[in-house]
């Protein structure tokens, strides 16, 4: 079975959260299979129209390292995650950019939709 341009870019996701994780040791295994359960439902279901998996000087606000995953399959990368400028002290994080559609409901249902992750996000 052929997978959609989608699907493709979610195994991509899965395979770089798994290397950055074997590069940083950041996560717990449970913490990095929950991120990945967490970024596959907000795209599957139209909540995030992008994604940024981020490694930033949380006192400059400099980014070092970002990936751009869109729900259009698409992914940008931006810096070398295997850059000695990566420390310890720099910041790992995950943006979702919602979507419009996601967005423009009421507030009682983006929160029913997002009880549905293992993570808090916020919008």
């Amino acid at each position: 079975m052929a997978m959609n341009k989608l699907e493709n870019l979610l195994d991509h996701i899965d395979t770089e959260l798994h290397m950055i994780n074997d590069r940083f040791d950041i996560l717990s295994d449970d913490q990095l299979n929950m991120l990945y359960r967490d970024i596959k439902y907000v795209f599957m279901d139209n909540i995030a129209s992008e994604i940024r998996l981020v490694f930033y000087d949380p006192t400059t606000k400099k980014n070092y390292w970002e990936n751009k995953y869109s729900i259009d399959g698409s992914a940008q990368s931006d810096g070398d995650i295997y850059s000695n400028a990566i420390k310890n002290d720099l910041v790992f994080d995950v943006f979702i950019d919602f979507t419009n559609a996601f967005l423009h409901l009421h507030s009682d249902d983006r929160h029913v939709l997002l009880n549905n992750t293992e993570l808090d996000w916020f919008t």
